[in-house]
């Protein structure tokens, strides 16, 4: 069976939920991004949040959806950053999640950004 995108946002979305990340939004950015279909930011509280939620959303996707998306561009996530800058990024192709401190979310105000282009969902 082959998940759709929103399908797979969802399944990770809820990993980041079950991790205790807080402040979790889904923008859908479809209209105006020819790269990605949904962009996700959550907040954490510490270093050690940042590094753990981003490897369990690579191991999610590895264990359970990598063989059921639906893009063959590449088999697993990419993570760049590290989690003594407050921000890692987990992009799993047509989705990409931004895992942040609440400083550097409050500091790059992103959300604002995508708010004025995206629909967002919150989870």
């Amino acid at each position: 069976m082959i998940l759709s995108t929103l399908a797979t946002v969802e399944i990770l979305a809820k990993v980041c939920d079950e991790k205790k990340a807080t402040d979790i939004r889904i923008y859908d950015v479809m209209e105006f991004s020819p790269f990605v279909d949904y962009v996700i930011f959550c907040s954490v509280k510490n270093n050690i949040h940042l590094s753990s939620l981003a490897q369990e959303i690579v191991t999610e996707y590895k264990r359970n959806l990598a063989d059921k998306v639906s893009d063959d561009f590449y088999l697993f996530p990419h993570v760049s950053g590290v989690s003594a800058s407050g921000w890692i990024a987990v992009d799993c192709n047509a989705c990409v999640f931004h895992i942040m401190s609440e400083e550097m979310r409050d500091l790059y105000g992103l959300d604002a950004i995508y708010s004025k282009r995206g629909a967002a969902s919150y989870f």
